[in-house]
């Protein structure tokens, strides 16, 4: 997923926004995010913990 909310309940997007490493949430289900990036993959955050949610 490309946007999540930051620690103050913001929306980022990884696409526009420059980030920062800190704790970022689901904007659907509230789970803790992990900010994704590196050389081979595109920067994206994934959930900390494989549970339902349909975003």
């Amino acid at each position: 997923m490309f946007v999540a909310r930051d620690a103050r309940g913001e929306l980022v997007n990884v696409l526009e926004d420059k980030l920062e490493k800190q704790a970022y949430t689901c904007p659907a289900c509230g789970g803790q995010l992990h900010l994704r990036q590196g050389p081979s993959v595109r920067t994206h955050f994934a959930h900390k913990s494989l549970k339902d949610c349909d975003f």
